[in-house]
Parts: C-alpha cells; sequence; structure tokens
C-alpha cells in the first residue's frame, strides 16, 4: 500500500479476507482440540472400564455378594395401558461406569 500498488479499498478488502481465514482456522483448531480431548476421555474410560470388569470376567456363579458389588440398583416401572394390558420395564443400574461408546463423543 505504501508503494501505491495496492489501493486502500484493496487493502481493506485483503485484511478482512485474511481476517476471516484466520478465525475461520481458529475455530476449526479449537473445533479438532474439543475433538481429540473427547477421543482421549473416550480411551481413558475405555481403558478404566476393562480394568473395573476384569475382576468379573470368569464368573461362574452370580453369588449375592457379586451381584451386590456389580449392581447398585434394580428399578421396576409397571403401567397399565388403555387396553388393560400390563407394561413392564426394568432398569438396572450397575455400580462400575457404563460401557464407553464412540457415540458418547460429539463430532
Amino acid at each position: 500500500m505504501v508503494a501505491g500498488r495496492i489501493t486502500d479499498a484493496n487493502f481493506n478488502l485483503l485484511l478482512e479476507k485474511t481476517q476471516k481465514e484466520q478465525a475461520e482456522l481458529k475455530a476449526k483448531v479449537e473445533k479438532g482440540r474439543k475433538h481429540l480431548a473427547d477421543e482421549i476421555r473416550l480411551a481413558v474410560d475405555a481403558r478404566q472400564w476393562v480394568e473395573s470388569i476384569q475382576e468379573y470376567r470368569d464368573i461362574t456363579e452370580l453369588d449375592a455378594s457379586t451381584l451386590n458389588r456389580l449392581i447398585k440398583e434394580i428399578v421396576v416401572h409397571e403401567t397399565i395401558g388403555s387396553d388393560k394390558t400390563r407394561h413392564i420395564s426394568i432398569e438396572i443400574h450397575f455400580n462400575l461406569k457404563p460401557i464407553p461408546e464412540v457415540e458418547q463423543v460429539t463430532g
């Protein structure tokens, strides 16, 4: 611009374009960092889950002691439909963390 090869208007357009590109690149880098952190967290959770469940891999009989260590609570839901049919669902809440799944990571 000082040498007179570019006008003020063109310089401002180029500057604006460059700043926009820089902002987009920063956003991509931040998104990539978040995704990487999510992947690392997922890998750590998976490793911890495997380590926690190792103790129970060769169970041949589910006794009360093992059941109490594995399961925090069992919740039974019952509803009766308008046609008088019973609908029962069961929730099992484990003491271990849930099995990590890839779907937990948002992309």
